[in-house]
């Protein structure tokens, strides 16, 4: 083999240099090439920026991929031939398109969620972003997320309606949790399961034939419209489970509620960083003469939320931890099991390897609910905040409490349990203060 093709193996396979140490990649097929070495470096995102250079987030972290700048016709050329010329004039128009792409390989298949965005590129208004997220074929198995029992019992026994949301920021593993509880949900019960997404993410088909349920998805400008337009025609079907891939417009957040009070069971995503702030972030889109109508309904339907964030997770390198933090050594931990980034070959000396799940959730009863309906009668929505903030200390686990678990396990650092110390206590003074404001 010569020495160039030595080196054009070296860019590709993803396992023998650094992703910051790669050439610059060029041929015919880049984008291909360079989603496959991203993904086997364990790339969470991938961003294709005009006018800059390729960068991946690893382990949480961006690092540069290419040495030269991708230019704006090579990522107009790709979404084409990936879609159409069409989706290429409305994405430059101001229209974001969610893609779904599949790069085959010689005993590989591995599937991206792609979303591509007009830009502003230096001096020109033109410019476009297109960030590629690897999703797997299937979903994992809802016993493999390691949830609690309690949670796992709330996201796939409740059949008879009602809403189950998923929340985080973008990337936090929302659809990872929904697409393993469906398919709990599918083996435990003989169901009509149907999902609206965009775009799909994982491809449900198989439980058709492995389970009694019947399942079917579809997928945003490509068999529907809109959102509220599939839920609308999915009501009509008479599902058991409905899945919409997120609540973001006042349409569907209506219709969600409105198919919850009918007899269906609702799972949905929602773009929020804590759980107690669910209602206000759905109500806030409203106007203010709607929003107490809106939470009544939403508090009525809701069975559980979930918010999810993932962290760096320490490698298996990790050292016992030898430093005195009195923030740390204050708050309670266990400190026999905490541990610190090291660094090894493995995790190419960084001290992580992957990312860790920091939830929070509650599970709502009707007291729970019927106790929220209350307050927001007489307290108003920052009443109805601060009570959901005590619903999940009650009646699910707090962010700090799932922090605590973590790095006394040696699972995250202890910067990172600190950083979440630090933000529970600033939130907690607050809420202190408004809900103190409020009962003056």
């Amino acid at each position: 083999m010569s020495s160039s093709e030595n080196e054009q193996k070296a860019r590709f396979t993803g396992t023998q240099v650094p992703l910051q140490d790669l050439p610059s990649i060029v041929g015919p097929n880049v984008f291909e090439n360079l989603l496959t070495v991203c993904r086997d470096h364990n790339a969470s995102d991938v961003i294709f920026r005009s006018g800059s250079t390729v960068r991946a987030r690893v382990n949480g972290t961006l690092q540069a991929v290419t040495k030269v700048e991708i230019d704006k016709e090579s990522i107009e050329r790709f979404i084409q031939e990936s879609e159409s010329l069409a989706t290429v004039t409305n994405i430059g128009a101001g229209h974001p398109r969610s893609l779904a792409y599949v790069v085959s390989g010689e005993r590989r298949r591995d599937r991206y969620r792609l979303q591509a965005t007009s830009v502003n590129e230096g001096m020109a208004d033109d410019g476009i972003r297109l960030v590629a997220r690897p999703i797997s074929s299937r979903p994992p198995r809802l016993d493999d997320l390691n949830l609690p029992p309690d949670l796992v019992e709330a996201l796939t026994t409740n059949r008879n309606k009602g809403i189950i949301l998923v929340t985080g920021e973008t990337g936090s593993g929302k659809s990872t949790v929904l697409g393993a509880a469906l398919d709990q949900k599918a083996r435990n019960e003989a169901l009509h399961i149907t999902t609206v997404e965009d775009p799909i993410e994982f491809n449900l088909f198989y439980l058709n034939d492995e389970t009694q349920s019947s399942v079917s998805q579809s997928g945003l400008n490509t068999h529907v419209r809109s959102f509220p337009d599939a839920i609308k025609g999915l009501m009509r079907d008479n599902p058991d489970v409905i899945m919409v891939g997120e609540l973001r417009d006042q349409d569907t957040i209506r219709l969600a509620a409105e198919a919850s009070r009918t007899g269906h069971l609702v799972y949905s995503t929602l773009h929020v960083n804590a759980a107690a702030a669910v209602i206000d972030r759905i109500c806030v889109s409203f106007p203010d003469s709607e929003r107490m109508a809106i939470a009544a309904s939403i508090i009525d339907a809701l069975r559980t939320v979930l918010n999810q964030e993932l962290v760096p997770k320490l490698c298996s390198c990790a050292t016992p931890y030898d430093r005195l933090d009195s923030i740390i050594n204050d708050s309670g931990v266990d400190l026999d099991g905490i541990r610190q980034p090291a660094g090894c070959d493995a995790c190419n000396h960084t001290g992580y390897s992957g990312r860790q799940p920091l939830m929070e959730y509650v599970v709502l009863r009707d007291d729970g609910r019927d106790a929220l309906l209350r307050e927001l009668m007489n307290g108003g929505m920052a009443g109805v905040t601060h009570l959901l903030s005590s619903l999940v200390k009650k009646h699910g686990l707090t962010k700090l409490e799932s922090a605590k678990q973590a790095v006394e396990t040696g699972k995250i650092a202890p910067d990172v349990f600190k950083s979440v110390l630090v933000e529970t206590q600033a939130m907690d003074i607050i809420a202190g203060g408004a809900n103190g404001q409020r009962n003056d």
